[in-house]
């Protein structure tokens, strides 16, 4: 009898899915396969060892694009369904995907369903990952049942046209480590992070909504949060104490809001971050060695377009190695910064409008590979970006300057240097047309004398470089 009855389910789900093949309309060739009666063996299709029931189908990128016929509701054993990346010609999501009970994988992104998402959908109390991004839910809120997915990890709700207040179900997730509202019409926080979810995220993408006022305070309390992004919103304020609460942070970024006040001190105790990103605000105030003190592991640090000091005393010593440096707008002078002689691994220096008026030190442009300076640099570790413009940088540039290719600029990468806009004499050093691999290199409204440009037409900087001189 239990022989009989696993035929005949698996019957039905076959049938199941060859409604589903008659119908549709897709040049993908992977549905070739689709022929004889053990529909296990076709591809896209997987099903339970045991029982034989199909467990999991995968039509992503089918290239779909008429409504899902109701006979896939007969797949009764389904635990994992992708449709992503289809063009289902904006229709509703189907309700029968709610009578899969047995649901641990729903991937319904950027197939164009719009409108309201199903209250069946509430039936799925065993997912584990659900994905409704790039969807068109215009006008919809987000579900509260979704609060009810006891198991659920992963929601992703991205690029979807959600709107107004976070649900404070969404709280009641104390499994979920992943959560992203990035890019919808978002304009409250309400109370869902002060819920179970606070001990288990550890991603929050919160980035192009429309959130606005000062940034909550039970942020802190998010104590395994290791990726937060508040980018492109409208927040005010400063950045708060609280956020040094987030021992396990390793990415922040806040750039591109409205922040107009100062930044605590407490973010030098975040000793596991990696990237600091607070560029675009109208933050105001003095960053000391005390902001950075434990940042052992920072690589990227951008406070770009804000109005921030950088006061450093003259031999500090950094406790990071950074990759990627932006300071343009901020007050790093009037001295020219003497930590960076520390820094071995920078692939990108931006330090325009930054104050200095000073000469460029000796040990920056060092030619002895053995120095610690910034130039020369190792093969392995091409300096990428360097623009130094808009300060009242003083003196010569070096003949070795010339020598950049063998310093580590990589004439496989898209290089930039940008010293235009200060107060470099002297003459051009010819040895400029050694440098093969710039794209782009920018020397004007300076005080520099020569005849470079002669030199440049008989023998380009590059395939694709440009110069301005």
């Amino acid at each position: 009898m239990l022989y009989l009855l696993l035929v005949l389910a698996a019957q039905t789900e076959r049938e199941a899915l060859l409604v589903f093949l008659r119908g549709l309309h897709s040049t993908v060739n992977d549905f070739s396969s689709w022929l004889g009666k053990d529909c296990c063996k076709w591809n896209r299709v997987g099903c339970d060892n045991a029982t034989g029931h199909v467990v999991s189908l995968d039509l992503s990128f089918s290239q779909l694009y008429e409504r899902i016929p109701d006979q896939l509701g007969n797949l009764s054993r389904l635990q994992t369904l992708d449709l992503s990346g289809n063009e289902f010609q904006y229709s509703t999501i189907p309700e029968f995907i709610g009578s899969f009970k047995e649901l641990k994988y729903l991937d319904l992104s950027f197939s164009h369903f719009f409108r309201k998402i199903p209250d069946q959908l509430g039936n799925l109390s065993r997912l584990q990952a659900l994905d409704l991004s790039g969807n068109e839910f215009q006008y919809s809120t987000i579900p509260e049942f979704i609060g009810s997915f006891k198991e659920l990890n992963y929601l992703d709700l991205s690029f979807s046209h959600f709107f107004r207040k976070i649900p404070d179900q969404l709280g009641n997730l104390s499994k979920l480590h992943t959560l992203d509202l990035n890019g919808n019409e978002l304009n409250e926080l309400g109370e869902s992070f002060s819920g179970c979810i606070r001990n288990s995220l550890q991603e929050l993408n919160l980035s192009a909504n429309s959130l606005s006022g000062d940034i909550p305070d039970w942020i802190g309390g998010l104590k395994s949060l290791k990726i937060l992004d508040l980018s492109r919103n409208s927040l005010s304020g400063s950045v708060l104490d609280s956020l040094g609460r987030l021992s396990s942070l390793q990415h922040l970024d806040i750039s591109y809001n409205c922040l107009n006040g100062t930044v605590s001190e407490s973010l030098g105790q975040l000793n596991e971050l990696v990237s600091l990103t607070l560029n675009n605000n109208f933050l105001v105030g003095v960053l000391t060695e005390h902001h950075f003190a434990n940042l052992t592991r920072l690589k990227s640090v951008d406070l770009s377009g804000n109005s921030l000091v950088l006061n450093m005393s003259s031999n500090w010593v950094p406790p990071f190695q950074l990759d990627y440096i932006s300071t343009s707008s901020c007050t790093l002078g009037p001295r020219f910064p003497s930590w960076l002689l520390t820094q071995e691994t920078l692939t990108s220096l931006k330090l325009s409008f930054a104050g200095i008026s000073d000469s460029i030190p000796n040990w920056f442009w060092n030619s002895n590979t053995s120095s610690f300076g910034l130039i020369p640099r190792t093969e392995d570790i091409p300096l990428q970006i360097l623009d130094l413009s808009s300060n009242k940088l003083s003196g010569v540039i070096p003949r070795n300057f010339g020598n950049l290719s063998i310093w580590g600029f990589d004439s496989s990468l898209p290089t930039i240097m940008n010293l235009s806009r200060n107060g470099l004499s002297g003459s051009i050093p010819e040895e400029l047309t050694n440098l093969t691999g710039l794209a782009v290199l920018d020397l004007s409204k300076n005080n520099l004398i020569g005849a470079l440009l002669e030199l440049i037409l008989q023998q380009p900087l590059g395939k694709n470089s440009s110069q301005r001189l």
